[in-house]
């Protein structure tokens, strides 16, 4: 799994799917998107979940669901008033940005230019809990999926606010090998996903 999925949903979502189908145990690891796909091409792992997933010639890419994307900062920062930000609001703010390789960074550097707007990256981290924590001592802003934040929102610690923008989201996707087919457990698990995908 790519960290931004999160260890709290995944750990509920194995607990409930072994709790279901008795014996059935899942080990899930986190990494890059990157070491998803080397993970699954070297056959050392039976799925993997990414976003903006790519199908290769040894991998198939299963479309899971589709994440909003909201603006989020801290909530002494003047933007955190507002009820809608818009694209141009976000070239006046310090920017926490995803690093540069990263399919969500070039997602957004996308958005950005479609809207005209130049901004300022003042950090650029690996993962989302990274951009979470700058963003929670008010070094900046940025734009992440609305499910990742739910809890730093809920607690005060960050606020979330509507981008005034037609489909903003973030997709995240199955991965499996082509040529190898699941384990029964395996298979019960991808639909165990697919039923979940909210």
């Amino acid at each position: 799994c790519i960290y931004s999925i999160g260890l709290y949903e995944m750990a509920r979502v194995r607990e409930e799917f072994e709790s279901l189908f008795d014996g059935a145990r899942i080990q899930l690891e986190y990494m890059r998107p990157d070491k998803i796909y080397e993970a699954l091409e070297q056959d050392r792992a039976d799925l993997g979940l990414v976003s903006y997933p790519a199908s290769t010639r040894e991998l198939r890419a299963i479309n899971w669901r589709l994440e909003k994307m909201v603006f989020v900062c801290h909530p002494s920062h003047p933007l955190a008033r507002e009820k809608m930000i818009r694209p141009g609001d976000l070239a006046r703010a310090d920017f926490v940005s995803f690093d540069r390789g990263l399919q969500i960074r070039r997602a957004l550097d996308r958005f950005f230019r479609e809207h005209g707007v130049q901004r300022e990256v003042a950090y650029e981290f690996d993962n989302i809990q990274m951009i979470k924590e700058a963003l929670s001592i008010g070094q900046g802003v940025s734009i992440l999926p609305e499910r990742t934040v739910r809890q730093e929102v809920a607690e005060k610690r960050l606020v979330a606010i509507p981008i005034e923008a037609e489909g903003l989201v973030r997709p995240v996707g199955i991965l499996l090998q082509r040529r190898k087919k699941l384990s029964p457990a395996g298979e019960r698990f991808l639909e165990f996903l697919q039923e979940r995908r909210t």
